[in-house]
């Protein structure tokens, strides 16, 4: 099984474990850094949140196909519920910004404050793939089990919002565009929660 977990996704950044450190698995400073000294801007490490963020739009649009969607499209949904392309576009732009964020809490310096900003917005990327794999999974019950997906989407709101707090220190325009995720997540939250009812309500 592919480890997708947030230490995982760090290696894949360009974040290596510090050296000197054995067994000290989780403390972590970009490769080759000087302590205390500004990252310099790098354009490989940010071609790799870009990358990130085209493959949760990938993941993204896989669940918009008929195959995963149908259930969801042909359910009670919410009547504040716009179109899927609207999503697929929004949701595109979404994770474009997300990894922007990302790769300015990246450069921001070697502190401790930077490491745990870029360990909260790591692991945010990683539970929106969690939460677009648990609602692709709903195909095969119909969405009997989208209560699920509503608290893994809970729990996301709650990890952007600490990766927002957290990049203050580090980027402030990194907090500015963590707090626009946050505010299109709530959105998500409440029509996931509207349709989770409407869905219990019918099956009962």
């Amino acid at each position: 099984m592919t480890d997708v977990s947030p230490t995982a996704t760090m290696v894949a950044m360009g974040v290596e474990p510090e050296a000197g450190l054995s067994g000290a698995g989780d403390s972590y400073v970009l490769a080759d850094a000087a302590p205390h000294a500004p990252y310099r801007p790098s354009g490989a490490v940010l071609l790799r949140f870009l990358a990130a963020a085209a493959l949760l739009s990938l993941l993204g649009a896989a669940t918009t196909t008929p195959l995963i969607s149908e259930w969801f499209t042909s359910g009670p949904r919410m009547a504040a519920e716009p179109r899927v392309w609207v999503f697929l576009v929004v949701w595109t732009a979404v994770y474009f910004a997300d990894a922007i964020a990302g790769w300015l809490i990246w450069r921001a310096g070697f502190t401790r404050q930077v490491r745990a900003a870029l360990r909260l917005h790591l692991t945010q990327l990683v539970l929106q793939a969690v939460w677009l794999i648990a609602f692709a999974l709903q195909a095969p019950v119909r969405g009997a089990l989208l209560g699920v997906v509503f608290g893994i989407l809970l729990v996301l709101d709650i990890a952007t919002l600490a990766a927002a707090v957290s990049a203050w220190r580090a980027s402030r325009w990194a907090t500015v565009i963590l707090g626009g995720v946050l505010v299109w997540l709530l959105y998500g939250t409440v029509l996931s929660f509207g349709d989770t009812v409407l869905r219990s309500l019918s099956a009962g």
